[in-house]
């Protein structure tokens, strides 16, 4: 999983190139925020020819298996997305003022056996290296259904965290 750095300012937009089933993928992001729904929504672009891949997806929060967003749209082979929750709140979605701090985005491949608890794990080490300013690569989810590992390449190697 990959923590995609956001900005809480009103219709954003940033590239990034994200590594998506085995290969590295560039994405041109867009962010608004619904000011009477109080809700974020993203466009996903492709930058080198401008389509349009995804418009108007609401960055909701929810339960494992609802919480990845972009699940219905599997077929497409552009990863798995989810916002998370990185500290206990008074809200379930993000607001116009906590997006990309209490909430955050998080990318990965298309799988099915990601378990909501390691997907907050993930999180938890990816802010833990941020805080030690320790550079990271990507952080995997791996193993069968219900039993999950997540190792981070870094500098010093690969660093396993069993769970």
């Amino acid at each position: 999983m990959q923590k995609i750095p956001l900005s809480n300012s009103p219709n954003h937009t940033f590239s990034a190139t994200l590594s998506v089933n085995g290969r590295n993928v560039a994405f041109e992001f867009f962010l608004s925020y619904n000011e009477v729904g109080e809700y974020w929504t993203l466009r996903v672009k492709n930058p080198s020819t401008g389509v349009v891949i995804l418009d108007s997806i609401p960055l909701l929060t929810d339960e494992y298996p609802d919480a990845n967003f972009l699940s219905q749209y599997d077929y497409l082979k552009i990863g798995n997305a989810y916002i998370v929750r990185a500290a206990p709140a008074d809200t379930d979605f993000p607001d116009n003022t906590n997006l990309g701090t209490l909430f955050l985005l998080v990318w990965g491949d298309n799988a099915e056996y990601y378990e909501a608890d390691s997907i907050a794990e993930a999180v938890a080490i990816i802010e833990s290296l941020e805080d030690e300013g320790r550079p990271y690569g990507i952080v995997t989810v791996q193993g069968p259904q219900g039993l999950a590992g997540v190792s981070i390449k870094g500098e010093e190697g690969d660093q396993g965290n069993q769970g």
